[in-house]
């Protein structure tokens, strides 16, 4: 199920690209993709923008760009208004021979190469040209990141070797270097010989003790000195081990592990007094009574990172909810998680006595762009207005579509609304839906952890596909009893802790 996170139009022009090419930046790193594949995402676009501006004829005249995820992928299109720039086909890589000759020099194999699927559908019905290409979303198991610090080529290589199956390594050949590298790459620990040439392994210490971001990153040094006095002043820099060359690969590896656990264990301890003391201030709560309205919530909690919430505000002509689900998954998050929930319970508190969903979002957006403390944080949003006699606006930033289960229906509909990441741009739109529920339908609204859960790709699939089929099969169980079946199916297929937090919403007409 897409969820779309960025939709921007601007100008069929070259000089468009560019600015577009950084906005898309934006949304890779916002979304924690790695940079090589970020890289690839943003040479297609480049590529596809260009070959649109150049070769359609007639000449577009508008250029959209969309970006977004679902269960198994990331993905990208590229909208124009022109005339088709490339033959019509499934996907590049099927063009023929006599295709590829003519559309060679126009990057189609390097598009083809840098995405795992292609898809190109020119215009039908006065519609747009479309090009989607997507990336398998790729989400292995955590491996603590370890820079390396060694002027010594042979020996870079050698301490890399050494932790590559345990660690995901980096590595530069000097202090200069690494601060540079640490400004921009968070790192679980640094190991740093101590003799080398321009800024060495102890003047490196000292400057990292001094920054808030790596004051309290563990590290190693690494040195043939043995001489106390170097000895005592490492001490002195607060270092949590001090190995001495030539070290053999399991002393590297115990020495990594050991101090790796023990700082982990320290940031567990804090975390737990951290969630004592505000996650109860998170969690979503529902208003007693919402006429014309039955609702019912579940939640499953990791017990770190930002969070899911569902705040409310009740006038006498509506009901007002905001869905949101904080992105981030450390403490960190868990704080501005704590931040957003206010700043927004204060924002929907001071509503008119009847607010537009799409005009709350605009304003959360808006607070996300000028707010150097909410751009720290990063968060999808749904905002819900209920009103008596069934009627139900929506408007989405970033968030998942809600599900309509209804008896003449197999499976749930999905409902289309969607909007960009609040924060993103400086004048985000977000357009409402309004549907009306009829008696006996039933909707849900949920964060994106009710599918994601899973640990593979492939249980991530059947999360979904079972969700689903088990909503549809509980629409005409009393609400709370089918919210039941839900989670107690969510449970057994995600397990407990889940992957991520989750939050499900069922909401039906009682009038």
């Amino acid at each position: 199920m897409d969820s779309l996170l960025l939709k921007t139009e601007r100008s069929a022009v070259l000089a468009s690209v560019r600015p577009l090419r950084h906005l898309l930046n934006r949304v890779t790193r916002v979304c924690a993709i790695n940079e090589t594949l970020r890289h690839r995402i943003e040479l297609c676009f480049s590529e596809a923008a260009t070959n649109v501006i150049e070769h359609a004829d007639p000449a577009a005249v508008t250029l959209d760009l969309r970006f977004g995820r679902n269960g198994d992928h990331w993905w990208l299109e590229v909208l124009d208004d022109g005339g088709a720039w490339l033959s019509a086909g499934e996907s590049l890589n099927k063009l023929s021979s006599e295709q590829q000759e003519a559309e060679s020099g126009r990057g189609l194999g390097l598009i083809e190469s840098q995405s795992d699927q292609q898809l190109y559908q020119p215009t039908e019905d006065n519609k747009k040209n479309r090009l989607r290409l997507s990336w398998v979303r790729s989400r292995q198991p955590h491996q603590p990141q370890v820079l390396v610090v060694e002027d010594d080529t042979a020996l870079r290589h050698l301490y890399t070797a050494y932790l590559a199956d345990h660690y995901e390594v980096n590595s530069v050949s000097g202090g200069d270097e690494a601060l540079a590298w640490l400004q921009q790459n968070p790192v679980d620990l640094v190991l740093s010989d101590i003799g080398m040439p321009g800024m060495d392994g102890m003047a490196l210490r000292e400057q990292l003790v001094e920054q808030p971001d790596t004051e309290l990153t563990p590290f190693i040094f690494l040195t043939a000195n043995e001489e106390e006095t170097s000895i005592q002043r490492a001490g002195h820099l607060g270092i949590d081990d001090y190995l001495l060359k030539p070290v053999t690969r399991e002393q590297l590896l115990h020495s990594l592990q050991r101090v790796i656990a023990r700082s982990d264990q320290v940031r567990e301890r804090l975390s737990e007094r951290i969630n004592r003391r505000i996650s109860s201030a998170l969690l979503p709560n529902l208003p007693e009574n919402i006429p014309g309205w039955r609702l019912s919530l579940a939640t499953r909690h990791t017990g770190s990172g930002g969070g899911d919430l569902l705040l409310h505000h009740q006038t006498e002509v509506q009901t007002l909810l905001l869905l949101a689900d904080i992105m981030g998954h450390d403490d960190t998050a868990k704080f501005f998680a704590h931040a957003y929930g206010g700043y927004l319970r204060g924002l929907m508190q001071g509503a008119s006595s009847k607010c537009d969903p799409g005009t709350l979002l605009e304003k959360v957006s808006e607070a996300a762009w000028d707010d150097d403390l909410l751009q720290q944080a990063t968060l999808t949003a749904m905002a819900i207005s209920l009103e008596e006699g069934g009627r139900l606006t929506l408007a989405s930033g970033g968030h998942p579509a809600p599900l309509i289960m209804a008896a003449r229906c197999i499976t749930p509909v999905s409902v289309s609304v969607g909007g960009v990441l609040p924060g993103l741009l400086p004048d985000n739109r977000y357009d409402p839906v309004e549907l009306h529920l009829q008696a006996g339908e039933r909707l849900a609204l949920f964060t994106d952890g009710l599918f994601e859960s899973a640990e593979s790709e492939l249980g991530r699939r059947e999360l979904e596909q079972s969700i689903i089929e088990i909503l549809q099969q509980t629409r005409l169980l009393p609400q709370e009893e089918a919210l039941r079946r839900v989670m107690e199916r969510f449970d057994q297929q995600a397990g407990r802790p889940a992957g991520d937090d989750t939050l499900l919403l069922l909401l039906e007409r009682t009038d």
